[in-house]
């Protein structure tokens, strides 16, 4: 402890003396605590930066290189083209198709729908684009001349293959035959822009091979 005047005498002497040693020795403390954390800090900074610039670097440059030459390679080798696109690796099943083609009948001028009668499937209505319905009956294999019905339609002509207008939709009344009426959807003959018609008709009562014309509506 200090003498109540802090005077020069001994204790007062020893005292100060031991007040500059713990002085000193904290500055002294505090100098090297600083000195190791800006060393830890600028140590820590270098490395870290020489680390992420050669990972970056080693990183992306191997992995660029690897996957270009890995994928082209093996799309090259396993699908025999350079598109980039996926490989497949399906394995080919043995055998024929499950399907053929088959010709039912020929003579037809550009058919491009056929529908089944309700009573009987092997009796078919094909619809030509050019405005007729024919009937090709079971064992068949040319094209009726007889129609089963007619409508004069725009691209009547089969010089001009490629619109899509003329005769293109035919359906059976649902309760067909009970109810005898079939419908139509064609564009009618003209020039210029056609709406799309839709038209009913009636089994001729006297012939099931034909509408009525009259009955058309």
């Amino acid at each position: 402890t200090w003498c109540a005047t802090r005077c020069g005498c001994a204790r007062c002497s020893a005292k100060t003396s031991t007040s500059l040693a713990s002085s000193m020795t904290t500055t002294t403390m505090t100098m090297m605590t600083t000195t190791a954390t800006t060393t830890a800090t600028d140590s820590t900074s270098t490395t870290d930066s020489t680390s992420t610039t050669d990972s970056t670097s080693t990183t992306a440059s191997t992995s660029t290189t690897d996957s270009s030459s890995t994928s082209a390679t093996e799309t090259t080798t396993e699908t025999g083209t350079t598109t980039g696109g996926p490989v497949c690796y399906a394995e080919p099943i043995d055998g024929e198709p499950g399907f053929d083609v088959e010709v039912v009948a020929a003579g037809f001028d550009r058919p491009l729908l056929v529908r089944a009668d309700p009573t009987d499937p092997e009796r078919l209505f094909v619809v030509e684009q050019g405005g007729h319905v024919k009937i090709l009956e079971p064992g068949m294999d040319q094209a009726p001349m007889e129609d089963f019905l007619f409508v004069d339609v725009k691209n009547a002509v089969p010089a001009t293959i490629g619109p899509e207008q003329g005769l293109l939709g035919f359906a059976f009344h649902p309760d067909y035959p009970t109810d005898p009426r079939v419908y139509i959807n064609y564009n009618p003959a003209g020039g210029g822009a056609t709406p799309t018609y839709v038209d009913e008709f009636t089994v001729d009562a006297n012939d099931p091979n034909k509408v009525d014309p009259n009955s058309r509506r």
